[in-house]
């Protein structure tokens, strides 16, 4: 359900890390937004999360009354800065200063347009769901971690094949002999699911997305599930992994279970109204214009 935010006075700022533009665009924001009487701090996004000490006492003051988070970067800084900052119920506005930034809602030099529009009238805040992923051992969680865009189990370096056991609940789906499986959130389906074969899924949906990737004799398809139960995935052999965010790795053992299910805390996107998804997917070249 989208609310909205209905004054914006305090801005945190977030950087992509090494990258020339954004930590230009950073300071020409922060200095438009002052003049503005808008309180900022900038932050690089290789400080997330915040490094103990006074430091962080400062910041975790200034994050309880951030009233809106620019991230100037791409794909990965978004949900970099998101998988830090998203538990606190703080609101992002992409500002994409990489290469597609799918999940950006602004693009580099439409930003005073958009943050002069959010100054005068607000913004809506539209929430995408988030995935909570936990590996068990022997019925011990070993790893845990939430995701915006999807959880992958995918084979190794060697060019094997791995036997995946899928399941919702206590139901088995399917067992398959492929490269991996893709579990997608609709935010996600624009990216690692759409390339696999995967459909794209509105934003708006409370669903996530199984996509087999590269299935060997198989016609096990795309599926598009309810969030109300787990996704259980189990492979058998070692040279394993699982990617999430395509952000961390973690190798699994024989027999280990990624358990996958919704996230509590959602991944909330400001959106300045430029533009719907529709007009976005076919800008960013994902879908086509006919």
């Amino acid at each position: 359900m989208t609310s909205h935010i209905k004054s914006v006075r305090t801005v945190l700022i977030v950087r992509m890390h090494g990258n020339d533009r954004a930590k230009a665009l950073a300071l020409e924001i922060d200095a438009w937004l002052a003049s503005r009487d808008v309180v900022t701090m900038t932050v690089d996004a290789s400080d997330l999360p915040i490094p103990a000490g006074r430091a962080e006492e400062a910041v975790e003051a200034y994050l309880e009354r951030t009233d809106l988070t620019l991230v100037l970067g791409g794909d990965g800084t978004m949900l970099n800065v998101a998988n830090h900052l998203c538990g606190r119920g703080i609101v992002l506005l992409g500002v994409n200063c990489g290469k597609v930034g799918f999940l950006a809602e602004c693009d580099a030099q439409d930003w005073p347009v958009a943050l002069e529009s959010i100054l005068a009238n607000g913004a809506l805040v539209k929430p995408r769901i988030r995935l909570s992923v936990n590996v068990l051992r022997g019925g011990e969680a070993i790893f845990s971690c939430r995701v915006a865009n999807d959880a992958v189990v995918s084979r190794g370096a060697l060019a094997r094949l791995v036997n995946l056991r899928i399941s919702r609940g206590a139901e088995l789906i399917t067992e398959l002999r492929a490269d991996g499986v893709a579990i997608s959130t609709p935010s996600g389906s624009t990216a690692y699911c759409v390339s696999a074969g995967g459909p794209l899924i509105h934003p708006s949906l409370d669903v996530l997305c199984v996509t087999p990737i590269c299935p060997f004799l198989s016609h096990v398809k795309p599926l598009v599930l309810p969030c109300d139960q787990d996704i259980s995935i189990m492979a058998d052999k070692a040279e394993t992994y699982l990617t999430c965010d395509g952000q961390t790795l973690t190798p699994l053992e024989p027999f280990d279970v990624v358990r996958i299910r919704k996230s509590r805390e959602n991944l909330l996107l400001a959106s300045p109204g430029t533009a719907g998804f529709f007009e976005r997917i076919r800008k960013k070249g994902i879908y086509f214009r006919p």
